[in-house]
């Protein structure tokens, strides 16, 4: 079975010889791949409570959530509703000054916190 990707972005493949070798001298060569971009919070949200939708969770019907952060309004129009929804179910929290950083990079370790709050969310 072949292993999927998912990356944000272009998919980024990196040829390298070993031992700093020239492409021409090597007889083999390592091959890694990557995103070519980083994922924000909001990305995140929007790509996850896509699939929360999928499953049949998120809004349904008419709904006013606002949200209470000190630097809500940099939630983009196209990510509100999801960031909503992943605030409302504790999966996105914000920080001690109140602020929940919707432009900013997720890191490896923020990742994996949020998928184990969304797969648990999903769960219930």
């Amino acid at each position: 079975m072949a292993k999927k990707v998912v990356t944000f972005g272009e998919l980024m493949i990196r040829l390298q010889p070993y031992n700093y070798e020239r492409f021409v001298q090597a007889d083999h060569l390592e091959f890694t791949f990557g995103g070519g971009e980083a994922v924000s919070r909001q990305q995140l949200a929007v790509i996850l409570y896509r699939y929360a939708q999928n499953e049949g969770k998120g809004f349904t019907g008419a709904w006013a959530f606002p949200l209470r952060f000190s630097d809500a309004e940099a939630v983009s129009g196209y990510a509100y509703e999801a960031m909503c929804w992943m605030t409302m179910n504790g999966i996105l929290e914000a920080d001690d000054d109140n602020a929940i950083d919707p432009q900013g990079q997720v890191t490896c370790q923020e990742g994996e916190q949020i998928m184990e709050q969304f797969l648990q969310c999903l769960s219930e």
